[in-house]
C-alpha cells in the first residue's frame, strides 16, 4: 500500500482542528448560549476538520495503486470538501461578529447578510468547480500531489478568504490589544493563526508543482497549530498554583 504524504499532512491537520472543536464544543455545551460565539466557533472547527478529512480521502485510489480512479475521486473530494470549507468559514464570520461587535438589531442584520454572502459566494465557487473539474497530478517518488483546480476558482477564492478569514483574523488581533492576561493571548494567537491560514489556503490553488503544494500544506498546518495554541492557551501557558 502506498501512503501519500499529502494525505497524511491533511489527516494531521484534521486531528489538530478536531481537538480544537472538542474543546470549544464542551465549552458551548456547558454555557448553552444558543447564538453565541462558542456555537459558531465549534461549527467552524468541525467543518474544517471534515474538510481536511474529505480531502485526504481523495487520495485513497493512490493508496490502492489505482491511478485511473484518482482524478474522479480526487475531484469529488475537492467539491464535497470545499462545501464544508465554505460552511465553516461562514461560521468564523459569525463568531467574529458576535465577539467584536455589540449585539443589537443593526449589527445582527449585518452579520446575517455577511454570513449569507459568504455562503452564496461559496455556492458559486462550487458550481464553477463542478463545471470545471480539477486536474490533479501525483508523483509516486515524492508521495506528493498537486490539485490543479479551475483557474477561475483559483482567482476568485482569495476574495472569499480575505472577507471570511483575513478580516476576522485582523479583528481578533486588534481586539487582543484591548484585552489583558490569558484573554489577550488567546485572541492574539487565534488572529495570527487565521491570518497564516488565509495565506496558506489559497496558495494551494496557485501551486504549479508538488513543492509549492507541500509548502502551502505546511503553512496551513502551522496556522492551525497557532490557533490550537490560542484555544488551549490556558492549559499551555497559564501556570496553575496548588493551594
Amino acid at each position: 500500500m502506498h501512503i501519500p504524504i499529502t494525505a497524511v499532512v491533511k489527516i494531521i491537520t484534521a486531528a489538530i482542528i478536531f481537538a480544537c472543536y472538542l474543546k470549544i464544543h464542551r465549552a458551548y455545551v456547558k454555557n448553552k448560549i444558543e447564538d453565541g460565539a462558542l456555537k459558531h466557533f465549534s461549527l467552524f472547527f468541525l467543518g474544517m476538520a471534515i474538510f481536511q478529512i474529505i480531502l485526504a480521502l481523495g487520495y485513497f485510489p493512490i493508496m490502492i495503486n489505482n491511478l485511473e480512479l484518482f482524478q474522479s475521486v480526487h475531484n469529488a473530494a475537492y467539491i464535497i470538501g470545499h462545501a464544508f470549507l465554505y460552511l465553516s468559514i461562514a461560521q468564523i464570520v459569525a463568531a467574529s461578529f458576535v465577539i467584536n461587535f455589540s449585539q443589537n438589531k443593526r449589527n445582527n442584520t449585518i452579520r446575517k447578510y455577511f454570513y449569507n454572502f459568504v455562503l452564496l459566494f461559496g455556492s458559486v465557487l462550487l458550481v464553477i468547480s463542478i463545471m470545471n473539474p480539477t486536474n490533479p497530478s501525483y508523483n509516486y517518488e515524492t508521495s506528493l500531489a498537486v490539485s490543479n483546480p479551475s483557474q477561475l476558482v483559483a482567482r476568485l477564492m482569495p476574495i472569499l478568504i480575505i472577507l471570511s478569514i483575513a478580516l476576522p483574523g485582523i479583528l481578533f488581533i486588534v481586539k487582543s490589544i484591548k484585552l489583558k492576561g490569558a484573554a489577550r493571548g488567546k485572541s492574539l494567537l487565534i488572529g495570527i493563526g487565521l491570518i497564516i491560514f488565509f495565506i496558506g489556503g489559497p496558495m494551494h490553488n496557485f501551486a504549479k508543482d508538488i513543492n509549492a503544494f507541500l509548502f502551502a500544506d505546511i503553512i496551513v498546518i502551522v496556522g492551525f497549530i497557532i490557533i490550537f495554541a490560542g484555544v488551549f492557551y490556558t492549559q499551555l501557558f497559564t501556570k496553575k498554583t496548588i493551594e
